[in-house]
């Protein structure tokens, strides 16, 4: 069955004939074809349209890389979408969608007819999953326009500065999510303008004695071994956590040997179905 679809002006339907060449066999259902197949188009969002509700947008576009695992631009010229540059070649109207869009958000675009003979080009949302980014956290004695963070193209590359809508945390195994420390180089995992970073390891500083057959129950978490990012307390995690250095013998230790553990600042690990914090490491 063919597809219908309707434009509101003959220079659109024009741009529609220029772009489905552009995007030879493609179509929003996969048909037989002469041995060509069709193929998923991606658009990286550029601008938004105001008084849209943000769900217009210019964009341009992209193609996934998997040695790089990212989205980069097609061999040959990308396509654009842009309402007000549709003379230009290779350019076509804006993108629709029916959820608000975000800027440098990659999203599936497909011709679609809609009622209002307007809409041509809707955009598909990926339905809230993250991408995985080289970024900074806010980090000002490197670059001053760095005051809410920048993403790198690689490590050690070329940094772009972020809005003041960036949001970095950092996200822990026992379901938190805290303000990461500044100047902190790593991917990130981006969720709309929010930075999360998972946290494995991490420190604990004891406020009570090992007891025996027990451990500790009352401490501090730290992201960092100086103590300068707190994750939360014992009061974060669920009823009866406890610290618990594995093999030692408690319960035949000595009083200034339980003491030990009060006070000192630890490098663990959490396990969420024992709630039980482990110490990885013993520092002497």
């Amino acid at each position: 069955m063919n597809n219908a679809y309707t434009f509101g002006s003959e220079r659109d339907l024009d741009t529609a004939l220029d772009m489905i060449t552009h995007y030879r066999d493609y179509t929003t259902v996969p048909t037989q074809g002469d041995g060509d197949s069709p193929r998923t188009i991606f658009a990286k969002v550029v601008a938004l349209r105001a008084g849209t509700d943000d769900k217009q947008a210019t964009a341009i576009e992209v193609a996934y890389n998997a040695t790089t695992r990212a989205f980069e631009a097609p061999l040959g010229t990308p396509s654009t979408f842009d309402s007000s540059a549709v003379a230009n070649d290779y350019t076509t109207t804006d993108i629709f969608s029916s959820e608000a869009l975000e800027v440098d958000e990659v999203v599936e675009v497909f011709i679609y007819p809609d009622k209002s003979e307007s809409e041509q080009w809707m955009a598909r949302k990926s339905g809230g999953g993250g991408s995985l980014v080289y970024a900074t956290s806010p980090n000002t004695t490197l670059d001053a326009s760095y005051t809410y963070g920048a993403t790198f193209d690689e490590p050690a590359g070329t940094g772009t500065a972020l809005p003041s809508t960036a949001v970095f945390k950092l996200s822990t195994p026992w379901n938190t999510a805290v303000t990461a420390p500044t100047a902190l180089f790593t991917f990130w995992n981006k969720i709309g303008d929010i930075y999360y970073k998972d946290v494995i390891d991490f420190y604990v500083k004891c406020s009570a004695n090992y007891t025996a057959n027990t451990g500790v129950a009352t401490f501090t978490v730290y992201y960092d071994k100086a103590e300068v990012t707190s994750l939360g307390t014992h009061l974060n995690f669920p009823s009866g956590v406890k610290v618990v250095a594995d093999g030692f013998d408690a319960a035949n230790a000595g009083s200034s040997s339980q003491a030990w553990f009060n006070g000192r600042n630890l490098k663990c690990r959490y396990s969420p179905s024992e709630n039980i914090i482990y110490v990885d490491y013993m520092s002497f």
